[in-house]
């Protein structure tokens, strides 16, 4: 219990607000799996006690305090952040579809991290799960622009698929998946979305992503993600290189 509660404490990092909101459910059900929970419905962090002050009785009021003081643009930038599961550059940012130069897009990111809304960490920018809850709502709320948003990031990704296929069996290889591997959430949601948008020539390149999953031994996974293309596509073999997704196999 005494490590449930230090994960606690750290998966909210530290917020006296978040920790005081948590403790009251946490003594109410101990054996409850919060840290899982909470990342899937941050609504949770809530009270009805009336002896709080009412900007104090959940974390969604605050965050909805800090959405409504930001600028249009940041507003558009955090929401669209919300796409990304894995630390991510300025330049891929540009999942905004606006075509706006790199150096604009990180100047509107340190706002939001002046605003401790993003987290930077060198070059590379990260949201906590509980905001990138609060953000995928707010994309939610606006449909074109989700849109947008998701195939901008879909095609960011296939792209770096593409790019990562020149490095297969060469000296750069374990680099490249290494790197591949950093944002794997990123890659499959990006796979997913082609499948689901019928979007299936942005997964020519899949080279890269069935060594990937055979390096790491995401045999199902990678089985999975290439069967959802072949039933998509109407074939029970979408590329040559689908026995490459197999232990042992390469």
């Amino acid at each position: 219990m005494h490590r449930e509660i230090v994960n606690l404490c750290r998966f909210v990092e530290g917020s006296p607000l978040a920790i005081e909101l948590l403790a009251p459910l946490v003594a109410q059900d101990p054996s409850a799996q919060w840290t899982a929970l909470l990342s899937r419905d941050f609504d949770l962090l809530s009270t009805p006690r009336a002896d709080v002050p009412r900007r104090q009785r959940s974390l969604r009021t605050v965050f909805e305090q800090t959405w409504g003081l930001l600028l249009a643009d940041e507003k558009r930038l955090l929401a669209a952040c919300a796409v990304f599961r894995a630390p991510f550059a300025a330049d891929a940012a540009g999942v905004t579809g606006r075509g706006d130069a790199t150096a604009r897009i990180r100047r509107l990111l340190m706002a939001l991290v002046q605003r401790s809304l993003v987290t930077a960490d060198g070059s590379r920018f990260s949201m906590h799960p509980l905001l990138r809850q609060f953000a995928a709502e707010k994309l939610a709320a606006d449909p074109p622009w989700q849109a947008t948003v998701r195939q901008a990031h879909a095609r960011f990704f296939m792209e770096r698929l593409a790019q990562a296929q020149d490095q297969l069996y060469t000296v750069d290889e374990a680099e490249t998946m290494r790197a591949l591997a950093g944002v794997r959430e990123d890659l499959f949601a990006a796979w997913s979305w082609c499948v689901e948008q019928g979007e299936i020539d942005l997964l020519a390149a899949n080279a890269p992503l069935c060594v990937l999953c055979d390096l790491r031994g995401w045999w199902r996974e990678g089985e999975n993600l290439l069967a959802a293309a072949a039933a998509d596509h109407g074939t029970r073999r979408p590329c040559s290189l689908w026995p490459v997704c197999r232990p042992g196999r390469r």
